[in-house]
């Protein structure tokens, strides 16, 4: 299974270097050429610029091509499949430059879905275009063949099970079955479908997530100044590391989640010493409060608090029960953490009491966790250097 070009018949495409006509070099055509090949070994550019077309049926042949690249939603779905590849590229690109192993297979995952995406789409947008040349109907034969192949069908595959949180990838190429992917398995669904996948919430917020992103990002990106453009990537890097600490800190035991939350308040300003926070926390363990820390470090006032790892959301009756043990102890202010997050009515409940509650959602304790260097390390430092107007003030 293979497949060179739209503009070659496959059987006469030419293999290997090609030889440029004498007259490049007079007209300086090879720089020309050079220029734009370099860097793109493996497009195999050259051919198209250095072999002749010497017959009536090859020139006949790319003239059909060309006159289905008029259709201009076909010149479309081909920009978005290099665009969706070129952004598979950069994910990798990404991934060989980080020295932290989660933070590469993080993007390693990021590539492997944008190629994903590209396959899969440019695969469905040829199925329903109207197209007549050789190339073409090449091209669409040979993506019908590699979607249904089985190195295609199971990289899809496994790239939904880690995305879904049936797999785990520990180390690059190596996949590792989760208790939640065992419980599935033992179900012996006919197939692990996006429709099937629809059931977990990771799954469907990542691929609203991604549909959202894919969306707006080519006008987005085209309109963007560098500064804009290196803040988002900032933020892209920023969400795939508060979701890498999310997924740990649901898989830690609960005596590290318990060191953790006192870490970061402490971090944030709360608890006096970490001393003293780690005795507060987890003494009282009553009445629907795991543990209290002081709000200050001279202890003028007590922060009372709740801290769960749950997998669904946390809805009004469990927060409710943390105001009452609060109100038994004639506490003013908690805060409830949670690995997943609120519902609607949770989040409803606390505006209109009297004690003041702070809940903090998985998303908000991950971000804290990096605002404040709780279980994260400094990977780069970028500076945007700008001209000092002051110093240039006498020109």
């Amino acid at each position: 299974m293979k497949f060179h070009s739209i503009l070659f018949d496959q059987g006469i495409f030419p293999e290997g270097e090609a030889e440029q006509p004498d007259f490049f070099t007079d007209l300086n055509l090879d720089q020309v050429i050079d220029a734009i090949a370099s860097r793109r070994e493996e497009y195999h550019l050259r051919p198209f610029y250095c072999v002749a077309l010497r017959n009536a049926e090859t020139i006949h042949y790319r003239h059909e091509v060309m006159q289905d690249l008029e259709d201009q939603t076909l010149l479309t779905h081909i920009q978005e499949f290099a665009d969706r590849m070129i952004l598979a590229r950069r994910h990798l690109a990404r991934a060989e430059k980080l020295q932290h192993l989660y933070h590469r297979e993080g993007w390693f995952l990021e590539a492997a879905l944008a190629y994903c995406a590209a396959v899969t789409g440019l695969k469905g947008d040829l199925d329903l275009a109207s197209i007549r040349s050789g190339g073409f109907l090449a091209l669409r034969d040979y993506m019908q063949e590699y979607v249904n192949s089985p190195g295609f069908q199971h990289l899809q595959a496994d790239v939904r099970k880690v995305k879904a949180g049936l797999l785990e990838s520990p180390k690059r190429g190596v996949f590792v079955i989760t208790k939640r992917g065992s419980k599935v398995l033992s179900e012996k669904p006919k197939a692990l479908s996006a429709k099937y996948l629809e059931r977990f919430p990771e799954f469907v917020a990542f691929r609203n997530l991604r549909h959202d992103k894919n969306k707006d990002s080519d006008q987005v990106e085209s309109l963007a100044t560098p500064e804009e453009t290196l803040e988002a990537g900032y933020q892209r890097i920023r969400e795939s590391l508060a979701q890498e600490i999310l997924d740990k800190v649901k898989a830690a035991s609960p005596s590290f989640f318990e060191r953790l939350v006192v870490d970061l308040l402490v971090k944030m300003g709360y608890g006096g010493s970490r001393k003293d926070a780690g005795e507060a926390i987890g003494r009282s363990g009553d009445g629907g409060v795991d543990g209290i820390i002081k709000e200050d470090r001279l202890g003028l006032d007590i922060l009372y608090i709740q801290a769960k790892r749950w997998e669904g959301n946390v809805s009004r009756p469990e927060i409710q029960k943390f105001v009452g043990a609060l109100q038994g102890k004639h506490a003013r202010k908690g805060i409830f953490l949670t690995t997943s997050s609120f519902s609607r009515e949770a989040h409803e409940f606390v505006k209109h009491i009297e004690t003041k509650i702070v809940l903090i959602d998985g998303v908000t304790l991950a971000g804290l966790m990096i605002d404040h260097a709780v279980g994260t390390s400094t990977a780069a430092v970028y500076e945007i250097k700008k001209v000092d107007q002051d110093y240039f003030a006498e020109l």
